[in-house]
């Protein structure tokens, strides 16, 4: 898991928003989860491969891409690719 002190895409505060968006918040951390994937499980290595291709999507098909979530949350997509190439996660 990429702890809170590693990266921080604007800080989302989950205690704050509807259940929906709760969920869309936990979405985007799943997703981080898996791109830090450090195993070897196979069905976990498509996962972070999978992560990797949604973080770097500039695709905008609707709720559940990367670049609809960060408008969701008001957070610069770019920043946060940039974060994750930083910390070594993309």
């Amino acid at each position: 898991m990429i702890k809170p002190n590693n990266y921080k895409p604007s800080e989302i505060d989950q205690s704050n928003y509807q259940p929906e968006l709760n969920l869309w918040a936990a979405v985007f951390g799943r997703a981080l989860d898996e791109l830090n994937y450090k195993g070897k499980k196979p069905i976990e290595l498509i996962a972070k491969r999978q992560a990797k291709t949604w973080f770097k999507s500039d695709r905008d098909n609707g709720l559940g891409s990367f670049v609809s979530l960060c408008h969701l949350f008001n957070i610069d997509k770019e920043k946060v690719r940039k974060r994750l190439i930083t910390i070594g996660a993309l």
